[in-house]
């Protein structure tokens, strides 16, 4: 029994190890490893904003949401967000969050 407690903690400390060198092997640079958690991040506040109530829609969300938009641009996930929800492309969100927030930002004065 001892020796099996052993052997699976060997093997815990070996898979972790694996795992570390996997990921260490996948992002060859912590730069591009902190740009996917940034990727991720951005796509996460967008989900959030786009969750908003219409009603609660004013000029400082669609702001933010365009700043997050151009912010991720470059971001595969951006890139396959805007597939998703049927934009040709994540400039074409660009231009309709533009268009929405002349539009509410100029009624809002």
């Amino acid at each position: 029994m001892i020796f099996t407690i052993i052997i699976l903690f060997k093997m815990k400390k070996t898979l972790t190890l694996i795992s570390l060198l996997f990921v260490a092997f996948t992002f060859s640079s912590c730069d591009e490893l902190l740009d996917e958690v940034n990727c991720v991040s951005l796509v996460a506040e967008y989900n959030k904003l786009i969750e908003t109530p219409e009603e609660d829609i004013d000029c400082d969300m669609l702001t933010e949401l365009y700043d997050i938009i151009k912010e991720g641009k470059e971001c595969d996930e951006f890139m396959q967000l805007a597939e998703d929800e049927g934009y040709s492309s994540v400039d074409a969100m660009l231009e309709e969050v533009e268009l929405a927030k002349a539009i509410i930002c100029t009624f809002a004065q």
